[in-house]
């Protein structure tokens, strides 16, 4: 899709390397790129409820289906839908050909125009904080707690209600207003918990995984792993885990067996203030512990 500029904007689920990338947002796979060829610019349209009943058209290099908006998204959550089908890359369009998403696949999913505008105009970088929330339900439900940011705030099953006095009471207003605040900011937070009413405060991190990034909170501090717990790739550290090498393999974590076990689960259920990790290079074995608090 072309741009001011003589930009281009594409989707793609796996990562671009290019020269000729302006700027890029690997999480959403969402990438602005220079183009000799420069063709007319979309322009973005604005959402609103009408923008929703109107028709639009849903056009690539081979084929074009009328339809109409039908569910909103949530940033890494969930892509926004369309009831017809989409192709990658695809402009859905309204009237006078004013841009109201970007198709990612075959299936109705696209990117909304508050998404777009995000990417090219506003701070690109994800918001983080800690924890992970059910993509099934309709409000924002904690399912998996991140031990390296904000540890010991969250437990799974709490309901975010309100983030700094704004109600958060569905995924894409959770998702949003955190995108709202700054990197490092500190909000309030309210959340239900088996019915009593809790209050905190928590700082926001920068988001390291989700959306099309690989999430399992270890890549936080350093660890890239592939499913049967071996070091992939490190990055330089200051904490324990510096003696950690590609090829180790984390064999127990906490003193529980990492074999099977999904690490986000096994990250959520901490019921203590450190990590513990066994670690096992060729026949020797070693441990490494590294605070959380």
């Amino acid at each position: 899709l072309a741009f001011e500029n003589g930009a281009v904007l594409l989707y793609s689920n796996r990562p671009i390397e290019s020269s000729n990338i302006i700027k890029k947002d690997p999480f959403m796979g969402l990438y602005l790129l220079k183009n000799e060829h420069k063709k007319e610019p979309f322009e973005i349209w604005s959402e609103d409820d009408e923008a929703y009943e109107d028709e639009l058209i849903s056009i690539s290099r081979s084929n074009q289906h009328r339809g109409y908006a039908q569910k909103e998204g949530a940033l890494l959550e969930s892509f926004a839908k369309f009831s017809s089908p989409t192709s990658k890359n695809s402009a859905i369009v309204g009237l006078c050909y004013g841009l109201f998403g970007l198709g990612v696949d075959t299936k109705g999913s696209y990117v909304e125009p508050r998404y777009i505008k995000r990417f090219l105009y506003e701070d690109k970088r994800h918001k983080d904080l800690g924890v992970r929330i059910y993509k099934n339900r309709e409000i924002p439900v904690v399912e998996f707690v991140d031990p390296f940011v904000n540890f010991g705030l969250f437990k799974r099953g709490d309901v975010i209600t309100s983030i700094d006095s704004v109600w958060v009471d569905s995924i894409r207003k959770y998702t949003d207003t955190i995108d709202s605040k700054r990197v490092g900011q500190k909000v309030i937070v309210t959340v239900n918990r088996d019915g009593r009413r809790l209050e905190f405060q928590a700082t926001l991190k920068e988001r390291v995984g989700g959306g099309l990034i690989e999430d399992n909170f270890l890549k936080r501090v350093g660890i890239t792993l592939d499913r049967d717990f071996n070091i992939r790739d490190t990055i330089k550290t200051d904490s324990e885990l510096k003696w950690l090498k590609v090829g180790d393999t984390i064999t127990h974590i906490n003193g529980k067996e990492t074999k099977g076990v999904d690490i986000m689960e096994l990250l959520t259920n901490l019921d203590r203030p450190y990590l513990s990790f066994l670690v096992r290079r060729g026949e020797f074995d070693f441990f490494i512990k590294i605070d959380l608090k």
